[in-house]
């Protein structure tokens, strides 16, 4: 399976790979937040926040963790 030019073995790996990918904008989020805090920038962190809690199952206080790494 091929999505945005990454070749997948299963639909597993591609999940496991999306899930990274959240979680890396969401750090990247937050440290931007960190250097110039900003509504816009809190508002994409809410975004991300809810998909990694609801799509990913990921608890608020892993992902609390993730802001403060």
């Amino acid at each position: 399976m091929t999505y945005l030019g990454i070749e997948f073995k299963n639909y597993e790996e591609l999940e496991n790979w999306n899930k990274g990918e959240h979680i890396r904008e969401y750090k990247k989020l937050a440290e931007m937040f960190d250097r110039n805090p900003s509504m816009e920038i809190s508002s994409m962190m809410s975004d991300i926040a809810i998909v990694l809690h609801d799509r990913f199952e990921m608890s608020w206080e892993e992902i609390e963790e993730l802001e403060i790494a």
